[in-house]
């Protein structure tokens, strides 16, 4: 089985720093195979950023896909650029505190909301939205099985039904 993800934003938001952490993290609790692909924009400061990540049980021919299973943005453009790519009954992971969410014009895909900068703002430093993302990606049992990770506590906030499957 093959999975393929796109982590999408702005430079600045760590987006290179969660699809490394996302990659790094399967290396180190599976046997799968995995790369990891990054991609910026022509900007010097805070132009587009993206990287993909595909996570295989088998060899990897390319280190992105065209069709996406899950996808994670972290601002509106790159909502509007990554989502045509996002397969049916994929994930979409959004920062719901820039993304619209009235801008997803797809009803086939199943949408995960957290407010992450804003999380991160109440922790005090903007540079953990990235962080507070993987926290949720973290209580999806597709990215972080129970026998993986164990069980997350029940007081926190990512098991909110607001935020998280």
């Amino acid at each position: 089985m093959e999975t393929n993800l796109c982590v999408a934003g702005f430079g600045g938001q760590g987006v290179m720093t969660l699809g490394k952490f996302l990659a790094s993290a399967t290396c180190d609790a599976t046997d799968k195979n995995v790369t990891f692909f990054p991609s910026y924009g022509a900007e010097q400061r805070g132009g587009t950023a993206n990287c993909f990540v595909v996570i295989s049980d088998g060899m990897i021919g390319t280190p992105l896909g065209d069709v996406m299973d899950d996808l994670i943005v972290m601002n509106g453009p790159s909502l509007k650029k990554f989502l045509p790519t996002l397969k049916e009954n994929g994930t979409l992971f959004i920062n719901s505190s820039i993304v619209d969410e009235n801008e997803i014009d797809r009803t086939d895909v199943k949408v995960v909301k957290a407010p992450v900068t804003e999380m991160a703002l109440e922790m005090g430093n903007a540079k953990v939205s990235t962080s507070s993302c993987w926290a949720c990606m973290w209580v999806t049992p597709k990215w972080c099985p129970p026998t993986w990770c164990g069980t997350p506590s029940s007081t926190s906030w990512a098991r909110s039904p607001s935020c998280c499957p």
